[in-house]
């Protein structure tokens, strides 16, 4: 993020949870959730620009940094990456599928703002999706 903040360059966070993704631990295995978060990843680093920077957050969580982004580019990305995930689809040797959604919630990092903080409104946006019923973006102002 300083890097960044001391070019002077917009750039925002996303903030990316997979929905209900307990119930795939519970109903596939662990070891078939370990590859849907695979395809999450895959996914997700093939929806975003070469110069974003994306990368697990922690469990089924996931940030994404998107340089020279303002609220539309932020919100575009945002939507892009929720709608590859909804249409992909991890298939198992039984012939079940797995099928996932994000949530993602989005901040626009604002001049001096530190890190934590910035972390922490995307965090916010994302549990307002979360609240409103999943498989959504929502980019704070």
């Amino acid at each position: 993020f300083r890097d960044l903040e001391e070019s002077g360059e917009a750039f925002g966070l996303l903030m990316l949870d997979i929905d209900r993704f307990k119930l795939v631990n519970d109903g596939y295995g662990h070891a078939n959730g370990d590859r849907a978060l695979r395809m999450v990843a895959w996914t997700m680093a093939n929806a975003v620009r070469r110069l974003d920077q994306a990368g697990r957050w922690g469990g089924e969580e996931f940030l994404v940094i998107v340089p020279g982004a303002g609220h539309n580019l932020l919100s575009s990305i945002a939507e892009r990456i929720r709608a590859l995930v909804e249409r992909s689809w991890l298939g198992l040797e039984d012939g079940r599928e797995i099928r996932l959604t994000v949530s993602i919630g989005a901040a626009q990092a604002r001049r001096g703002e530190e890190a934590e903080s910035l972390v922490a409104r995307a965090d916010r946006a994302l549990y307002s999706c979360k609240e409103a019923g999943r498989n959504r973006v929502l980019c704070e102002d």
